[in-house]
């Protein structure tokens, strides 16, 4: 019962495959986009597959045109198997010329899917029914194999030329003879014999090759290099090969692709192959010439492209002296971005700020340093062009009583803006309530010597000078600026009420000194002053 239904099923499926491929027939008119010929006639079968035409079976076509110099005629005859060229092929092309003798070309090609298989036989007729030149080869699916004959003659010269190919299609030996002068050419292992290359030499190479194919590295790195090749002798590219560029259009052949005539047809088929042998640099030799560059640069102290030439070295052999170099360099460029960064922090630290930011800039070309050298570039920049901010920072930093903070940016703005008053002021009273008392000294001392009398600072720096000499043990000095300057006014203060705060203001802090209470009642004060334990 089983094979009864398997054999319904298979019968029906042939039905249904007939049915599909049913064959139809057309004859007309048929165009091709070749600029030679455009319109002409053809007559075929075809079926249709989802709603496209495949060619099966017997196909013509015919195409004739003329003008004032003649006429040329063209027929083209074969079969498709599924859209590709199968068994014979023939081509005829004939030229009527009013001006010169008439001509005929005519090819014959066998086909299988498509590709070139089984015999090829070209000739061109000219004048009088002469035979002038013919071309036969044999083809297995795409690769001429066996005898290629190539036979041609004017009025002048007679050309014979014949190769003889292996089953890879591979050359094993051609003689070629133009009139007298003849050559002989015999190959081994599809490599042409010479002085140079003989068996032996053949040999040697292709064997050394064989053992280290599966070794990449090691086959670039022996001498001897073999390439493939194909190669199409003499003229018979232009007799046999380029008269198909004339039915590109036709279309069943998978070996050639479409082409121009004039920029040369591009067969797809391998066609003639032989083997050449070629030397070629090894990785030894690239290594090479990338380390005496390396080395070059090196000596120049242009270690960025020393290290580039020695890591690309590395790429074609890992050589301990390419990677020892890189390791000196890197040495050296650390030796040298430390000098250079120390120098600069160094500066830094001192408030050079110029001076720090020249070797900030060397250190950041030199090493990748995760933006160290760079940030303090730009806090460099961003406190040389913004003053006004660093000087609220540090007054904030004060009233914090974060006195080392408002100091540090009391200094970085008085570097960028020497001489302010305002800033010498700031700096000296921080130095004072952190009991840093010689250094507001010099501070006060300089703010006196650079501030006019009559800016409204002025008053302010001197007491604060006064200040300073009372609490470096200057006792006379603090003494006579405390006693000139009474009934002086201090911004909304009378001098005396200024420095008896200030005095409290010392107390507060534990800033004692024994003089406190004689000067105050010297100014009067006494009884406004903090009671001392």
């Amino acid at each position: 019962m089983k094979k009864s239904i398997i054999t319904i099923i298979y019968i029906s499926i042939c039905i249904l495959t007939v049915n599909a491929q049913s064959l139809k027939t057309y004859s007309g008119p048929y165009s091709v986009s070749n600029s030679t010929f455009r319109s002409g006639n053809s007559t075929y079968t075809y079926y249709m597959d989802g709603g496209k035409e495949i060619k099966k079976g017997n196909f013509s076509f015919d195409v004739k045109s003329s003008n004032y110099a003649g006429s040329i005629s063209i027929k083209i005859s074969g079969k498709y198997d599924d859209n590709l060229k199968t068994g014979l092929w023939t081509y005829t092309i004939n030229v009527v010329s009013k001006q010169t003798s008439n001509t005929t070309m005519i090819l014959k090609a066998n086909y299988s899917e498509g590709l070139p298989d089984g015999l090829w036989k070209f000739s061109l007729i000219g004048g009088n029914n002469t035979v002038t030149s013919n071309v036969s080869a044999t083809f297995d699916k795409g690769t001429i194999i066996g005898d290629f004959i190539y036979k041609a003659k004017d009025n002048i010269s007679l050309w014979n030329y014949t190769a003889k190919l292996n089953e890879q299609g591979y050359f094993i030996s051609y003689s070629s003879k133009e009139n007298q002068n003849s050559n002989l050419g015999e190959y081994h292992k599809g490599i042409l014999i010479t002085g140079e290359y003989t068996k032996v030499k053949i040999d040697e190479i292709v064997n050394t090759l064989a053992k280290i194919a599966n070794q990449p590295d090691a086959l670039k790195d022996y001498k001897y290099v073999i390439k493939e090749k194909s190669y199409i002798p003499g003229d018979t590219y232009d007799y046999f090969f380029n008269f198909m560029y004339l039915f590109d259009d036709i279309s069943g052949d998978v070996n050639y692709v479409k082409t121009d005539y004039q920029n040369n047809v591009e067969y797809k088929f391998i066609g003639f192959k032989y083997r050449e042998i070629d030397t070629q640099k090894t990785l030894t030799d690239y290594y090479n010439d990338k380390v005496k560059y390396a080395d070059k640069y090196f000596n120049d102290k242009d270690y960025d492209r020393a290290t580039r030439y020695y890591e690309e070295a590395l790429k074609y052999k890992k050589i301990a002296y390419a990677e020892n170099k890189i390791k000196e360099i890197e040495n050296i460029i650390e030796q040298e971005y430390q000098g250079l960064v120390k120098q600069a922090d160094d500066n830094f630290n001192n408030y050079k700020f110029t001076e720090a930011k020249p070797f900030y800039e060397k250190a950041k070309k030199i090493k990748d340093d995760n933006n160290y050298s760079q940030n303090r570039i730009y806090l460099i920049n961003d406190m040389k062009n913004d003053g006004d901010k660093y000087y609220k920072l540090a007054n904030e930093l004060s009233q914090k009583n974060q006195l080392d903070s408002a100091i540090h940016y009391y200094k970085v703005v008085d570097y960028f803006y020497p001489n302010n008053p305002s800033v010498l002021n700031s700096l000296g009273w921080t130095y004072l309530v952190n009991k840093q008392f010689n250094e507001a000294l010099t501070i006060f001392e300089k703010a006196k010597s650079v501030t006019k009398t009559n800016d409204k600072t002025y008053m302010y720096i001197l007491g604060n000078l006064a200040h300073s000499y009372l609490l470096t043990d200057n006792t006379e000095k603090a003494k006579k600026i405390y006693y000139d300057n009474r009934k002086k006014q201090v911004g909304d203060k009378l001098w005396e009420d200024m420095v008896v705060s200030d005095f409290n203001t010392f107390i507060d802090l534990g800033i004692k000194n024994e003089f406190y209470y004689e000067i105050a009642k010297k100014l009067k004060r006494k009884k406004e002053l903090k009671q001392v334990d």
